[in-house]
């Protein structure tokens, strides 16, 4: 059974495998002054909010000023952590935003559907042609740099859909103990609606059918790419807790 709360907790190894990690009596701060504008790379996760959770904010607002870099705090999915802590945040001028995510799995014991005939391959290396990729959907060098810690780690694998020598779309599942996350599914803007991204999908859901034996997980936003995912099998899946992150603007 699909558990999101293990999830959650397998995906925070995912964040320290591109940051450094400080853990403190109220969490746990992830950070990487190499890379400022990730999200992913820099934001700290309360775990303790019954115990001062006013002393945790003003620290972990302290630390990113410290170094430079926006103060940004993630959900927990602790109970009941966003109504204990909204007023606090706000107090202390963060800013909340609640995400409208769909939450998808892959069933482990759905069987793939055929993988259609393309031209798809594993990446080692974040070449020009990604890099133009990446920049083309207006996402910024947070992606790249992400991506290039990334790609040296056997357990992340980077696919990318060919056209002759060019690479067109990309996909990345990040293979945890018992999950694994699909991200970086980008395709590029000039040859959308060509349902590049849906074989990408279908021949990833394929890939890791072959190398792993893990639940299949993801989120989306854009209407495009949920009806995407629905239509190569993915499930939904409810979430009762939020997504949400509070930031300060113009640190």
């Amino acid at each position: 059974m699909f558990e999101i709360e293990q999830m959650f907790k397998k995906e925070n190894s995912y964040y320290e495998t591109f940051t450094e990690k400080k853990v403190t009596e109220f969490g746990v701060l992830y950070y990487n002054v190499d890379n400022p504008l990730s999200h992913d790379s820099n934001h700290a996760q309360i775990l303790n909010i019954h115990d001062n959770p006013g002393d945790a904010v003003r620290n972990i607002k302290s630390f990113y000023n410290n170094i430079g870099i926006t103060p940004r705090i993630f959900h927990s999915f602790v109970d009941n952590e966003l109504e204990i802590l909204k007023p606090v945040l706000e107090e202390d001028g963060f800013w909340i935003e609640i995400f409208k995510s769909t939450f998808f799995y892959y069933p482990v014991d759905r069987i793939p559907s055929p993988e259609p005939e393309t031209d798809i391959r594993r990446i080692t290396e974040i070449s020009e042609d990604i890099i133009q990729l990446i920049h083309s959907q207006d996402d910024g060098d947070w992606t790249i740099n992400v991506l290039k810690y990334q790609v040296r780690r056997e357990n992340f694998h980077l696919l990318g859909l060919y056209q002759s020598t060019k690479c067109i779309a990309i996909a990345s599942v990040n293979v945890m103990e018992g999950y694994s996350r699909v991200d970086d599914v980008l395709t590029h803007k000039k040859y959308r609606g060509y349902y590049s991204g849906t074989n990408l999908i279908k021949y990833l859901v394929n890939y890791h059918h072959e190398v792993s034996d893990n639940y299949l997980y993801l989120w989306a936003v854009n209407p495009i790419a949920v009806r995407m995912y629905r239509n190569s099998g993915f499930e939904e899946l409810p979430v009762e807790k939020p997504f949400w992150a509070a930031y300060i603007e113009n640190t």
